[in-house]
């Protein structure tokens, strides 16, 4: 009784309730529905939708009616024609490469299932429950089975191709794939049973896709009315589902919250001819920018600093923006200022044309294929700090470096965080050299999971084999303490060995040929430390040993020399470009002990 007490105070009234309400609603959404889900019964009809918005209207005539409204599709971005088709064609003979899985052709569609994990080990159980209540399944570890591989399939973010390419060729194939599909899915997914009705998040990206497949198919004689009358019911059960399961845990709502909200608009847009819609969608707008307010810091960072999900949480305000635009909704200047820093930070942490820098975790989430057109940022030569999200970015005609410093409120969700603290980036020239490892995989591996947001693999100093931030059974959490950053910038220090008596410092500075880092313990701890340095390399960089430096290259090109008072070894390595994808490295690594006050360099001079 007291530990609620203590937690209601810390969350306040109106945050208390707003969190109970959710609750509760999920819960009365349980004993109105589950018994008639299990029956397969839960689905809204044409009838239904009909009766609870007090409307006449038959479904040929709304549907008709709904089919005059337009996406202004010439906002995306679309890739070659060529690539576009080859692509699509793909599609129709259901091939895919989902999560790192490689080109795969299926004779069923495997909507429970980790096709992937199959093909590394045909012996294993890969597939998820698909006839439970939603409520009732528990994301965990199966048998090392992926569960975001059957959800990045069922976000059907393909029919955006099979759409733009339809709108070109007029190809009844693409229409014909996207009805069986969709169909498919239908039939193997009854409303509200199995996996793919599990996180609010997802629901909201498949109706975004399914959306826009509708803006592109609508008003092709190669689809059946019959079906356009069962996928609108389907989206309607989309939107039902929605406005009972928004991803409020606590007050530390995330990108999870944000997709649920657009996902809602998306289908607030597509019914709003329906009665008492307006009043849904004016609910959702308002939600939507005090989640923007919220989320985003006023330096125009996410604050679940990751440089991926602030990609995703930015892609997320582009289609309000865009859908606000539709709707004729006016945002305030503020709103726009603040989405212009977004893609300004992006752009500051691009280091060429594909690769930027990846800071926390990554799953390669997005909400289409295809980015929303908007102008082109090319910021060549900066210093920028950002104390908020943690992180300093210097780009000049050589240099592309990034310092990670621990900068955390209580009021941020630690999901997405490593324990990076300290970590640097380095590019010459274009070309990344010390990279952050990436994020290979969540629940389908512990193991995996915390190797790659350890501090062993990231590129600081730490006492060895002990975590700054320790791991627990909680794959999706880190204990860190409240920080207040402070200038300079190019200097950072954590306490997050504060119970060893430690503190970590690192210093930088730099020319237009060298960079010096200068690492220090301090604090109240005495004796030898023993200490770990690492650097993760990319891929495509070698390293060799000539006399007392280590030499780095690319495509036999020799980029720069690390001088230590450090005796390095190479290891071998992982990186993950994207998630489920991981591919052998090489790091450079040292050990010693350190006496607390006694500074360590290392410089790294550009050849």
């Amino acid at each position: 009784m007291m530990h609620t007490y203590k937690r209601l105070r810390e969350l306040g009234f109106s945050n208390s309730i707003h969190i109970l309400r959710n609750k509760l609603s999920r819960k009365l959404f349980r004993l109105q529905c589950k018994d008639r889900a299990l029956k397969n019964m839960a689905g809204h009809s044409w009838s239904a939708i009909a009766n609870i918005h007090y409307v006449k209207t038959s479904f040929p005539i709304f549907f008709a009616h709904c089919s005059q409204k337009k996406l202004q599709s010439s906002q995306l971005e679309m890739m070659p024609q060529d690539k576009l088709l080859s692509q699509a064609d793909a599609y129709t003979g259901n091939s895919f490469n989902i999560l790192g899985s490689g080109p795969q052709t299926f004779t069923r569609m495997p909507w429970h299932e980790d096709f992937r994990l199959k093909t590394i080990n045909p012996q294993a159980d890969n597939t998820f429950d698909r006839r439970s209540f939603y409520q009732d399944i528990r994301i965990g570890n199966n048998n090392g089975s992926d569960i975001k591989v059957p959800w990045e399939l069922s976000r059907f973010q393909h029919l955006l191709i099979l759409g733009q390419a339809y709108e070109i060729t007029h190809d009844a194939r693409y229409a014909h794939t996207f009805t069986e599909q969709i169909t498919d899915w239908l039939d193997n997914n009854p409303y509200l049973l199995g996996i793919n009705w599990l996180c609010p998040m997802e629901v909201g990206i498949h109706a975004i896709n399914w959306v826009w497949a509708w803006h592109y198919f609508t008003h092709s004689s190669d689809v059946l009315p019959a079906f356009w009358q069962r996928f609108t019911c389907s989206l309607y059960d989309h939107l039902h589902y929605l406005e009972n399961n928004w991803e409020i845990f606590d007050t530390k709502t995330s990108n999870h919250y944000l997709s649920d909200l657009l996902g809602y608009l998306y289908l607030c847009w597509f019914f709003k001819d329906l009665p008492g819609i307006h009043k849904k969608r004016d609910w959702c707008i308002k939600e939507l920018v005090k989640e923007f307010d919220k989320q985003v810091f006023n330096e125009g960072t996410d604050y679940e600093s990751s440089t991926a999900y602030h990609c995703l949480v930015t892609e997320i305000f582009d289609h309000f923006k865009m859908l606000c635009l539709e709707m004729h909704i006016t945002l305030p200047n503020t709103f726009h200022e603040k989405l212009s820093r977004m893609h300004e930070f992006i752009s500051l942490c691009r280091i060429n044309e594909r690769e930027m820098v990846k800071i926390g975790d990554d799953d390669s989430g997005r909400v289409l294929l295809a980015n929303l057109i908007k102008p082109s940022l090319n910021i060549k030569k900066a210093e920028a700090f950002f104390p908020n999200f943690g992180l300093s970015i210097i780009k000049t005609n050589t240099w592309h470096i990034t310092l990670r410093h621990l900068a955390y409120k209580k009021e941020q969700p630690s999901a997405h965080f490593h324990n990076d603290a300290l970590s640097i980036t380095l590019a010459i020239d274009g070309i990344p050299i010390i990279i952050d490892p990436g994020s290979y995989l969540y629940t389908a591996s512990t193991s995996w999971r915390n190797y790659f947001r350890s501090a062993f693999v990231h590129n600081g100093f730490y006492v060895e084999d002990i975590e700054p931030a320790p791991f627990d059974e909680r794959l999706f959490a880190l204990n860190l303490p409240e920080t207040n950053l402070r200038i300079p910038a190019l200097s950072s220090s954590h306490a997050l060995y504060a119970r060893l008596g430690l503190e970590a410092e690192r210093s930088l500075t730099f020319d237009e040929h060298i960079l010096t880092l200068t690492d220090l313990w301090k604090g109240s701890a005495t004796g030898f430390i023993p200490t770990g340095w690492n650097f993760t390399l990319h891929p495509e960089i070698k390293a060799h040993l000539e006399g007392t430096r280590w030499i780095l290259s690319h495509n036999n090109k020799r980029l720069c020399a690390i001088i230590a008072d450090l005796k390095f070894g190479l290891h071998e390595a992982w990186v993950a470009p994207e998630y489920g994808i991981k591919v052998p490295s090489l790091c450079l690594r040292a050990s010693q002990l350190v006496v607390p006050g006694e500074p360590t360099t290392i410089q790294i001079i550009k050849l």
